[in-house]
């Protein structure tokens, strides 16, 4: 895991997170908060998960709570994982 994470509250439950693909400030994903559920909108590569976790952690979120991925495109490596996913969820 990176030494630093970095991440940004834009108001309204949502988080700008730094994923650190490559470098830092190349490409973020977005962590949003509601009603004690959260969701992830777009989430970097497998190397990124440490980072969403610690995110998640350090906010006081249970992975658990996390009920969503919206993945804006797919590259091979993209983590799109959701076991709490509603039935029916795409």
């Amino acid at each position: 895991m990176p030494d630093q994470i970095h991440n940004q509250e834009l108001g309204y439950g949502i988080s700008c997170i730094d994923t650190q693909q490559r470098r830092p400030g190349l490409a973020a994903c977005y962590l949003i908060e509601h009603e004690g559920m959260a969701g992830f909108i777009d989430t970097g590569t497998n190397n990124s998960l440490p980072i969403l976790l610690e995110v998640l952690r350090r906010k006081g979120i249970s992975p658990d709570a996390v009920a969503y991925v919206m993945p804006t495109h797919v590259h091979p490596g993209t983590l799109c994982l959701t076991p709490n996913a509603p039935k029916g969820a795409a």
